[in-house]
C-alpha cells in the first residue's frame, strides 16, 4: 500500500470558526496565508501533519452490457 505524508496549515477563531489549506507543492507560510483569509482576527495557528493511504483502482464487472445506437 503506497502512502503519502501531508501538511495542512490550519487556522482557528476565538468563536470556533476554522479554515484549512495545503498542496503538494505549496509552502507554510503561503498555505498559512491562505488559511488566515477566512477566519477571524485573533486566530490560532496550526499545522496537521498525516500518512494517507493513496486510493487504489478497483475493478467492476457489468452484470448486463446494451448496445445503443444514437
Amino acid at each position: 500500500m503506497e502512502t503519502v505524508r501531508v501538511r495542512i496549515a490550519v487556522a482557528v477563531d476565538p468563536d470556533g470558526n476554522w479554515c484549512a489549506m495545503g498542496w503538494k507543492d505549496g509552502d507554510d507560510t503561503e498555505w498559512m496565508s491562505c488559511a488566515l483569509d477566512d477566519v477571524a482576527e485573533g486566530e490560532a495557528q496550526y499545522f496537521v501533519e498525516a500518512t494517507l493511504s493513496l486510493p487504489e483502482a478497483v475493478t467492476v464487472e457489468a452484470d448486463k452490457i446494451e448496445s445503443v445506437t444514437i
